[in-house]
């Protein structure tokens, strides 16, 4: 897939900028933007009650210089491909942006959060919430992240209210713990619940042996049509901390 490749492979910087001009190119026409290498956000309002996030950064030094796709064949059949790295092929969470991007494609327009520099401590979402209101949001009524290893996850963060959670394990995902993600500094700040959801990528931060199932990156694109095809949203999910 040379687009799923080019999401991997450009440097942030780049990454950055060509998000923009794509979510432009889709009719978005309020799109914010604040570049910073280490806590710049992209910010685009859509015309769906949902916000999807993902970040941009990757925890590794180096740019994806070359990748290397590795078959996954049984009794002479190909189930799967593999994509890693030397450098490390940052599945965490460029799955996530490129997952966001099909979306788009496909005739969706939720609103869109990008963030730079989760690895570091989610300085983007953190620099957003800064930057805006606790009532900006108030078109949205669900975050969705998608940064998440694995193919099955459904992440919560010190949220008591598991009406987001159940809805969204009817679509083949399973309740799971997770430490932090941009949507933890999100929710306490908006009062809007969010899930983290599972996106392809496995042994993350760990070089040149973390890779991209292919085969569950597409899974979870299939699962996200029928998530933003579905009524789940139509009311707000509110935060409840613990």
């Amino acid at each position: 897939n040379p687009f799923l490749i080019d999401i991997v492979c450009f440097p942030a910087e780049k990454l950055f900028s060509y998000n923009v001009e794509a979510l432009k190119s889709f009719g978005y026409k309020n799109v914010i933007t604040f570049w910073d290498p280490d806590c710049g956000y992209i910010y685009a309002e859509g015309t769906m009650p949902v916000c999807l996030c993902a970040h941009m950064d990757r925890v590794y030094k180096q740019d994806v210089k070359k990748y290397i796709p590795a078959s996954v064949v049984q009794n002479g059949k190909v189930l799967d491909t593999h994509i890693s790295s030397k450098q490390g092929i940052g599945g965490d969470d460029r799955c996530g942006v490129y997952a966001i991007l099909q979306m788009l494609k496909l005739g969706f327009r939720p609103s869109v959060l990008f963030f730079m520099g989760e690895e570091r401590g989610c300085l983007g979402s953190h620099r957003f919430c800064n930057d805006f209101p606790k009532d900006y949001l108030s078109n949205v009524n669900a975050f969705i992240q998608i940064d998440r290893r694995g193919n099955r996850d459904c992440v919560r963060y010190s949220d008591d209210n598991d009406a987001l959670t159940k809805a969204i394990q009817q679509f083949d995902f399973k309740f799971a713990y997770g430490s932090c993600s941009d949507i933890s500094v999100l929710m306490p700040h908006f009062g809007i619940s969010g899930v983290n959801l599972s996106s392809g990528y496995y042994h993350e931060h760990s070089g040149p042996t973390e890779y991209i199932s292919v085969h569950d990156l597409n899974y979870l694109i299939k699962r996200l049509v029928k998530i933003l095809s579905s009524d789940i949203f139509k009311n707000k999910y509110v935060y409840k901390p613990r």
